[in-house]
């Protein structure tokens, strides 16, 4: 399926992996192993629920309202609509889906965000307790 068949999709997301301690050649993990921190460890496990059950879970009924700032294809004409990302945000990625979803909503126009489970991109996940703090201190004020 063309992610963008659906005239009404807008954005489209994919599955964000944990890089850490994973061996990789020509781009592709050859050795994954559990990571020696074990805050990187539980954040493995924690992406791992998120995109590969809740993100398809949700997609089945279009219930996908973030798309991952790490991993995101959007449609240019919807960015334009809301002006695109805002250079202020501090989670720019949450302030652009809800930017979306209420232009949408506002005018009465059909749309959805899917989730393409076989598209992968590979992150670094922190590994100190003080690094994961700051990350989500950040991605939580930018719900705000």
């Amino acid at each position: 399926m063309h992610i963008f068949e659906d005239a009404t999709t807008v954005a489209v997301g994919g599955l964000l992996g944990v890089s850490n301690d994973v061996v990789f050649k020509h781009a592709y993990p050859v050795e994954t192993k559990i990571s020696k921190s074990l805050v990187a460890a539980m954040q493995s496990l924690e992406y791992s629920r998120a995109f590969m059950g809740s993100r398809i879970f949700s997609d089945a009924f279009n219930g996908n309202l973030n798309v991952s700032g790490g991993f995101g294809l959007f449609k240019k004409e919807a960015l334009i609509r809301v002006n695109g990302y805002d250079v202020n945000s501090v989670a720019e990625d949450m302030d652009l889906a809800l930017r979306l979803h209420r232009y949408y909503v506002e005018n009465k126009i059909p749309y959805n965000n899917r989730y393409v489970a076989n598209a992968i991109c590979w992150t670094q996940a922190p590994f100190t307790l003080k690094d994961l703090v700051k990350q989500r201190s950040r991605w939580h004020r930018g719900l705000i």
